[in-house]
């Protein structure tokens, strides 16, 4: 949405617009769910999220042990 279209020509004009701007969006394209019971589910115990969401890769020691090998590329 173009903040133009309202008038708003600061920072601070936008966040007394933000509100009605969010509550226009929430009613356009809002959907209720299907059904009531949430889909969450508490973490449990002990789940370490940084290696959840980790990527793991592998290296390679070339030449000797004086250079890495990451993606074919030393």
């Amino acid at each position: 949405m173009d903040l133009r279209l309202f008038g708003v020509k600061s920072v601070e004009e936008a966040n007394k617009a933000l509100p009605k701007l969010i509550g226009r969006h929430n009613r356009k394209y809002s959907v209720a769910p299907s059904e009531e019971e949430t889909a969450y589910m508490p973490l449990e115990r002990g789940v370490k999220l940084d290696y959840v969401f980790a990527t793991r890769t592998t290296r390679k020691i070339v030449g000797g042990g004086e250079s890495i090998s990451y993606n074919n590329v030393t």
